[in-house]
């Protein structure tokens, strides 16, 4: 089963697979509460589900997407970088990067269309040394080992384009027995899937949110 055919049933505050085995979803309800009656007994695609949830009006707790990549991007690689970080942004979905150039830019800039939540985490101490669009910036000053804090901190990766500094993430990803994708030229990871399309990527990630393996 393909990610694009795998579904998903919310009960009360949990979130099932189609075998009935209850999964370690990235969304969650604040506190005591639940989903909204209309989605409880429901089975639906985690892309459906995102829908419906953005347009509940609702506030949920929620893991932050990872996208990496290099400082210094193509121009494929940033309108690729760009249109994620719009489409992540429309879901709802909190985004981390690095907060720097290239990609990090690229995927800040096109959330910022969608008044979407940014994380960037400096290497350095001067929060100022951010992009403009990230929303909140994080000065770690603890240099590249913030690589591996993007990386334990995202629900999952999505990786585009190629440089060290990005295979060092995608590595601390699989590492850290996160989900790791990929767009557009790639260092070679084993077990990171390649995708096609932004449109894949957004599936892809809406399935491993909600906790769900995502196979080709």
């Amino acid at each position: 089963m393909t990610f694009f055919e795998q579904k998903i049933t919310f009960n009360d505050r949990q979130v099932t697979d189609s075998n009935s085995h209850l999964l370690p979803s990235a969304i969650r309800p604040l506190a005591d509460q639940c989903w909204p009656d209309s989605l409880i007994g429901q089975t639906l695609t985690p892309l459906t589900a995102l829908t419906l949830l953005a347009a509940s009006g609702e506030i949920y707790q929620r893991s932050p997407v990872a996208v990496i990549g290099p400082n210094i991007a193509t121009e494929e690689e940033y309108k690729l970088a760009e249109d994620l970080g719009k489409a992540l942004a429309g879901y709802g979905i909190p985004i981390i990067c690095g907060g720097r150039t290239g990609v990090m830019e690229a995927v800040a800039k096109g959330a910022a269309i969608k008044a979407g939540q940014v994380i960037g985490l400096l290497p350095d101490e001067e929060a100022h040394h951010a992009n403009p669009w990230i929303t909140t910036v994080i000065a770690t000053g603890i240099g590249k080992a913030r690589n591996s804090i993007i990386a334990q901190a995202a629900a999952c990766l999505v990786a585009i384009g190629g440089s060290h500094g990005t295979m060092t993430e995608m590595a601390f990803g699989k590492h850290y027995d996160k989900q790791v994708f990929t767009l557009s030229d790639y260092p070679k990871i084993p077990g990171c899937l390649r995708l096609a399309s932004v449109d894949d990527a957004l599936a892809a990630v809406a399935a491993a949110l909600f906790g769900l393996e995502v196979q080709s």
